[in-house]
């Protein structure tokens, strides 16, 4: 236990590589859409009619182009007057989008709910979770959707005042799931990317991945303001240990101020550990928060920063790059999944 600091419960951020651990040795056809993206859009192509290739290139530009050869290509009908009538493009992604969360869904049977590996994010250890995935395969609920928050509590006007009104993008940073949960703290779970749950929030091409660090940065631009407001630090460190429907009630804040809470809050504030995440130079918008938080504990002693690290096998071939712990984020590093899990639950049983 470090005695010099007291830190929020710590953040988990999950990629792909949390199913590849999950899964194991079960892993097959039936998941592949879980584990990797070029599937997904493969056959998302397929049932569009589009001839697609593997691609070791871009996969949100993957999806930008089979985009642009269906529309060129497929999915048109004749007029009255014999005129071909072709889907407008934003039409034909949200057909994409459909089938795609059709074929998540199809994915998402046989998964092993009940392993203590899919347990891991239940754990009380985590104070909020980030998962970059588009399922929450592992909750054992049946529930898929995300819970269902008034328009006046999640400062829309404030965001879209710093010059965001994209719909979605306000769905992906301000929606989440209240976790079960064995006591009274309520646990968020966040899905940057989008969910299964809601089509148009899954954030597949580049197009939508360009929005992203712009809806952080008003984000940001919202909660700064709110923390002048509150002319203190600590007052919003106690929010994020309150329950959701607790913030009217509770005397952290001066009457009618409310905390713009969005994923991007939770990780400005809290511990954070990446698992099975890449953080490739294309994940811009992490790369943005990451840069922006760092510059926010700039002036923080070290030992009150709250700490941000991520998994890596040893073999990596980013491991020299993150070894210079840019952004302050320090490698966890091992031998195998099995061990390296364990070692990200004993990280944040230390804080």
């Amino acid at each position: 236990m470090n005695n010099d600091a007291k830190f929020l419960k710590p953040c988990l951020v999950m990629g792909t590589g949390f199913h590849r651990w999950v899964l194991g040795e079960s892993i097959g056809r039936d998941f592949d859409p879980l584990l990797d993206w070029n599937e997904l859009i493969l056959d998302v192509a397929k049932e569009l009619g589009v001839p697609l290739d593997r691609t070791s290139y871009s996969l949100s530009l993957q999806w930008e182009q089979m985009l642009a050869i269906a529309r060129h290509d497929g999915g048109f009908e004749r007029g009255v007057d014999g005129r071909t009538i072709r889907p407008a493009i934003n039409d034909l992604e949200k057909t994409a989008k459909k089938i795609a969360v059709n074929i998540l869904t199809k994915s998402q049977s046989n998964y092993p709910v009940n392993s203590y590996r899919a347990k891991l994010p239940l754990n009380p250890l985590w104070g909020a979770i980030v998962s970059l995935n588009f399922d929450a395969n592992w909750l054992p609920t049946t529930s898929k959707y995300w819970q269902s928050i008034k328009k006046n509590e999640l400062n829309l006007t404030s965001i879209r005042g710093n010059g965001l009104t994209l719909n979605s993008e306000l769905v992906r940073l301000n929606n989440h799931k209240v976790l079960p949960s064995c006591d009274s703290i309520k646990r968020r779970l966040w899905f940057p990317n989008g969910y299964v749950g809601n089509y148009r929030s899954l954030r597949l091409g580049l197009r939508e991945f360009g929005f992203q660090s712009v809806a952080i940065h008003a984000a940001f631009t919202a909660l700064k303001t709110f923390e002048r407001d509150v002319d203190n630090f600590e007052k919003v460190k106690r929010f994020l240990c309150l329950n959701f429907e607790e913030q009217g009630k509770s005397d952290c804040f001066d009457k009618g101020s409310k905390l713009p809470l969005t994923w991007a809050t939770e990780m400005l504030y809290r511990p954070v550990c990446f698992a099975g995440v890449g953080m490739s130079d294309s994940e811009q918008g992490l790369w943005w928060l990451m840069v922006q938080r760092a510059r926010n504990l700039a002036g923080v002693q070290p030992k009150l920063r709250p700490p941000a690290a991520i998994l890596l096998k040893h073999d990596d071939q980013r491991l020299p790059f993150w070894n210079k712990k840019p952004c302050g984020i320090e490698p966890i590093v091992c031998s195998n999944w099995e061990e390296g899990w364990e070692k990200v639950m004993n990280w944040g049983k230390s804080l």
